[in-house]
């Protein structure tokens, strides 16, 4: 378990530095065996002869952080991510509060805005109708998407104000 928390770490030390501008390893990732003698005395020399036995047998050539990290997995004998494994995103499970307006929709029915406000909404299985008074303009889905992300902008942006 320590390794894998160590291979956390190491994740989390290339993506900083990468955010800092740091764009080319000095000693490219990787994962070597040293024929050394550990001594049961960890002396400075010891550590220098270990550093230079490992910047002997690093590669001199770039390659990923992930390559590494596989090798490191393998040597261990711990199980490795197959190789190009096309990537989908997981499906969320959706906040309680959305999940009943969807069971709504399946239903049927629509989801409005209280009518004692002067600008409103209501949403159906068809489409989205924004009101203000008894005028109305109904939403094709690209302007509701655009609507939908400028709604979370904002929600992110006033998260840590009162009211």
């Amino acid at each position: 378990m320590e390794g894998l928390r160590s291979l956390a770490n190491l994740r989390a030390h290339h993506a900083a530095y990468t955010k800092k501008g740091f764009t080319r390893a000095l000693i490219p990732p990787a994962a070597v065996g040293l024929d050394l003698e550990e001594h049961t005395l960890r002396t400075e020399s010891w550590h220098r002869e270990l550093i230079e036995a490992f910047i002997g047998a690093a590669p001199n050539t770039p390659q990923p952080l992930d390559s590494a990290i596989k090798e490191f997995r393998t040597a261990l004998g711990l199980p490795t991510r197959p190789v190009n494994v096309p990537w989908a995103p997981r499906d969320r499970a959706l906040p309680p509060r959305v999940e009943a307006m969807l069971r709504t929709l399946a239903h049927g029915l629509p989801i409005a805005s209280p009518d004692r406000l002067p600008v409103g909404w209501t949403v159906t299985g068809e489409n989205v109708r924004l009101r203000v008074g008894a005028a109305g303009e109904t939403l094709d889905r690209q302007a509701v998407t655009e609507l939908q992300a400028a709604l979370s902008a904002w929600l992110h942006f006033t998260k840590n104000t009162a009211g």
